[in-house]
């Protein structure tokens, strides 16, 4: 396995700390499309994409691995996807976040095989501390009270769920879980959370407890990839507060998230959707979490 080489392809920070991994295990490492691991002694830089796919076992693309439909996430060079495809040879690994389907194809046409880093659930359980974290701390930027005593909704009781709830609790905040499954309510429950269901899904009791402008948070987190928080609901949670009163929402879902954010705009609603958490504010913990993902597929 220490013979293996390894080609990096663009990417941000995680690719950096990943590559730096590896290479403590003794792999050799080559860098096309990112500058700061370009610029290490110990890095190969092929002149051209074809020839450090030509000479490699492993390649690494990043998360997510388009930045459009047709290039590979890189800020330093333009890497188009079907050149990467026209280039994979029989035998080699591919890792990356969200692989496209195209490029699973060709894999499985050349005989070469794919590992998609979100489809592991050990990569999006280490993940969702790093995702909690920054989410807090994307809720305290906005924000000009603290997290202590505030009254926090978390929508969703996945991993990235109970990571927030876990450090929301901790920062002595008042955590709330909204919840569609009841297994995931009871747990809620069980650690000592206030839980409610799913908006839809209310009893009429709920409902106008709702109505009645009580379900009055400060923080919303939403992890559900799914339009949960409709102008509907919006509507009845902003009735009757001032702008100054209004919560901060922050969807930490998939895209498109599950926030009508046009209506947050109109009615200027603290409200966005934020992706790549773990590799904007902790790359190095990501990339670590990467690289023993990679190691365990080896």
């Amino acid at each position: 396995m220490k013979e293996k080489k390894v080609f990096v392809v663009g990417g941000d920070n995680r690719q950096y700390y990943l590559a730096m991994e590896l290479r403590e295990k003794g792999f050799k490492i080559m860098c096309y499309g990112m500058r700061k691991l370009e610029e290490k002694d110990f890095v190969k830089t092929p002149e051209t994409l074809e020839l450090g796919m030509v000479d490699s076992d492993v390649i690494l693309l990043p998360v997510p691995v388009l930045q459009d439909n047709l290039q590979v996430k890189s800020k330093e060079k333009n890497i188009f996807l079907k050149e990467l495809e026209a280039h994979i040879k029989k035998g080699q690994m591919i890792f990356g976040g969200k692989l496209p389907e195209s490029l699973k194809n060709v894999c499985q046409e050349k005989k070469a095989q794919w590992v998609d880093y979100m489809e592991l659930e050990q990569v999006a359980l280490k993940n969702a501390v790093p995702t909690a974290e920054g989410a807090i701390l994307e809720a305290m930027k906005l924000s000009n009270m603290t997290i202590q005593k505030s009254r926090c909704l978390i929508i969703g009781f996945g991993r990235c769920g109970e990571a927030l709830a876990e450090k929301l609790a901790a920062l002595e905040a008042e955590v709330t879980i909204m919840a569609r499954s009841e297994a995931a309510r009871n747990k809620g429950a069980f650690y000592g959370y206030q839980t409610r269901d799913m908006f839809g899904k209310e009893s009429e009791e709920e409902a106008s407890y709702r109505k009645a402008k009580k379900m009055d948070y400060q923080f919303i987190f939403n992890t559900v990839p799914a339009m949960v928080m409709d102008k509907s609901v919006l509507k009845d949670m902003l009735e009757g507060k001032e702008k100054e009163e209004y919560p901060i929402i922050i969807d930490i879902s998939s895209a498109p998230g599950g926030v009508d954010f046009a209506f947050c705009r109109e009615m200027s609603v603290e409200a966005g959707l934020y992706l790549g958490i773990p590799g904007k504010y902790a790359p190095k913990t990501a990339g670590v979490i990467l690289s023993e993902a990679v190691l365990q597929q080896l």
